[in-house]
C-alpha cells in the first residue's frame, strides 16, 4: 500500500467512525463495506473507464469517492440532496462531507429542486449505494410498488448517463428478480439497457431485512447481450428460456399471471400449448451422497459416499463406524438392502 493509498484508507476509516457516533445522513445510510467499494471501482478499471471520465457518485460517508481517487480517477462529482430542519448530528455530517470534498477536489452537487431529472450534467459513470427508503419511511422498502425511493433514484440515475455510459449500483434485488415493472428495464424484448453483471453475493455484506444485490448496466442496447451473474457468464437468451420454463411450470397453479408474463416476453398467447420442460439429468447429477445406515429399521449413522460407489465399499465403511460395531457385536447379518446413489 502506497502512502497515498494508506492516507485515503485512513480517511475512509475515520468517516466510518462517524456512523458509530450517530453522525450520519438524513436517510440513515450506512457506509458501504470496503470489499464492495473495492469491487465496484475495480470493475470500472476492467470496463476500461478512462481515469478522467466524469463520474457521479451516490455515496454516504464518501467511501466510494475515496476508493475512486485511490484508483486514479480524477473527475468525480458527489451527488447529494439538501434537507431542512437538520439535527446537530446531521449538520455535522453534511458540513464535514462538503469540507472534505473541497479539500480533495471533488465537486459537491445538489440538483435543482432536489430532482436529478433536472441535473445539467451527463455522466460517463454513475456509481453508488442509494438510500432504500425516504427519511420519513415513505414508499415501499422492498420495492413492491414504484414508490420505493431506491427505484426512483435508480431510474433518475439511468437518465443521467451519456450514450454507452455505465451505472453500478447496490439496490434491493427486486430490480432484477421482482415484477415486470422493475425487470423490464434490463430483461425481455422491451428492455431499455444492457445489463452486464448481477452479484447476489453482495447481500452477505448487508443486514437491512431485504435481499440486496449489486448490478452493472450500460446505456446501450446490444443484440444477444451477455450478462455475468455471480462470476457465471450467461447469455440473455438462455435466461429468457429458463424464465419461459418457469412460467410453463407455474401456469398449472397461477395460470392468469403466468399467461400475462408469457405474453409480455414472447408477444404471443400460446402458453397453454407449450411442451412441459424436461429434466436435464446432467444438471442434477451429484458427485457425493449422504447414505443413511439403518439397522432393523432404525437410523444408526450417516456416511458420505461418492457417485456410483459400490455396495461393498459402503458396507465396509458402515462396519468401521464404532456404534454400528457395538450394535452388530455377536450378531449375524441375515439380509442387506442397498439402494445405489440414493
Amino acid at each position: 500500500m502506497t502512502v497515498t493509498e494508506a492516507s485515503l484508507f485512513l480517511k475512509r476509516e475515520a468517516l466510518r467512525q462517524f456512523f458509530n457516533q450517530g453522525i450520519k445522513p438524513v436517510d440513515g445510510r450506512q457506509p458501504i463495506p470496503e470489499e464492495i467499494a473495492q469491487d465496484m471501482v475495480q470493475e470500472l478499471v476492467e470496463f476500461d473507464v478512462p481515469k478522467d471520465a466524469l463520474i457521479g457518485v451516490v455515496d454516504s460517508f464518501m467511501i466510494l469517492t475515496l476508493v475512486l481517487q485511490e484508483h486514479g480517477f480524477t473527475n468525480i462529482v458527489l451527488l447529494e440532496n439538501t434537507y431542512t430542519n437538520l439535527t446537530p448530528l446531521h449538520e455535522t455530517y453534511y458540513n464535514t462531507i462538503k469540507g472534505a470534498c473541497e479539500k480533495i477536489g471533488v465537486k459537491y452537487y445538489v440538483p435543482p429542486m432536489n430532482n436529478y431529472s433536472r441535473c445539467d450534467m451527463k455522466f460517463d459513470v454513475v456509481i453508488g449505494n442509494p438510500p432504500y427508503q425516504s427519511p420519513n419511511s415513505g414508499g415501499s422498502l422492498r420495492g413492491s410498488s414504484n414508490s420505493a425511493l431506491w427505484w426512483k433514484i435508480s431510474k433518475q440515475s439511468l437518465g443521467l448517463l451519456k450514450s454507452n455510459g455505465l451505472i453500478s449500483y447496490v439496490t434491493p434485488s427486486t430490480i432484477v428478480s421482482g415484477g415486470d415493472g422493475f425487470t423490464t428495464l434490463f430483461l425481455g424484448a422491451n428492455r431499455k439497457y444492457d445489463l452486464k453483471k448481477v452479484d447476489f453475493s453482495a447481500n452477505d455484506y448487508f443486514n437491512v431485512g431485504i435481499p440486496i444485490c449489486r448490478w452493472v448496466a450500460v446505456n446501450s442496447l446490444t443484440e444477444n447481450n451477455i450478462i455475468n451473474i455471480d462470476k457465471k457468464t450467461l447469455n440473455e437468451e438462455n435466461i429468457i428460456n429458463a424464465y419461459k420454463k418457469y412460467l410453463i411450470i407455474i401456469s398449472a397453479f397461477i395460470p392468469y399471471i403466468a399467461n400475462e408474463c408469457w405474453e409480455k416476453i414472447t408477444k404471443e398467447n400460446n402458453l397453454s400449448s407449450q411442451e412441459w420442460p424436461k429434466i436435464e439429468k446432467t444438471l442434477v447429477k451429484k458427485d457425493h451422497f449422504d447414505v443413511v445406515i439403518q439397522i432393523n429399521g432404525k437410523k444408526r449413522a450417516i456416511i458420505n459416499a461418492i457417485s456410483n460407489e459400490s455396495e461393498e465399499n459402503i458396507f465396509s465403511k458402515s462396519l468401521a463406524i464404532k456404534n454400528i460395531k457395538v450394535i452388530l457385536e455377536e450378531k449375524t447379518i441375515i439380509k442387506k438392502i442397498f439402494i445405489k446413489n440414493n
